[in-house]
């Protein structure tokens, strides 16, 4: 966030101040996902014992997520659409409510992952 903060600063007095409002709603998008990465981690971290495994589970599941947005009725809902939203939302290319079924899932999926991470590392014998 502070490097988006930066980059709005910068662009402000190199180019001109960027939109708001877009500049606003890409941040929490990417932040939304950023979380949803975190959690994930922690989602992997939690049914593997090694960090390797641990590792490869979580990259598995962040890196082949977005091959499936390749079929466009799915896309729409993936995570792995918000990492756009940024650039869609400053360029006028979308609105904040195109990424609402996006912004949906991915709020489950970190519950879903974090409830599944605490209940199954609370478990774990240290």
């Amino acid at each position: 966030m502070l490097g988006a903060l930066a980059a709005w600063y910068e662009t402000a007095l190199l180019i001109g101040a960027p939109d708001a409002g877009g500049m606003l709603a890409g941040m929490l998008c990417a932040a939304v996902y950023l979380a949803y990465a975190v959690a994930v981690t922690a989602f992997a971290a939690g049914i593997v014992r090694g960090t390797l495994a641990a590792v490869g589970i979580a990259l598995a599941i962040l890196f082949l997520l977005p091959v499936a947005g390749v079929y466009h009725p799915v896309s729409k809902w993936l995570p792995s659409t918000l990492t756009n939203a940024p650039v869609d939302l400053l360029r006028g290319t979308h609105q904040l409510s195109y990424y609402l079924p996006a912004f949906a899932v991915t709020v489950v999926a970190i519950a879903a992952a974090l409830t599944v991470a605490v209940l199954r590392l609370r478990a774990r014998e240290i």
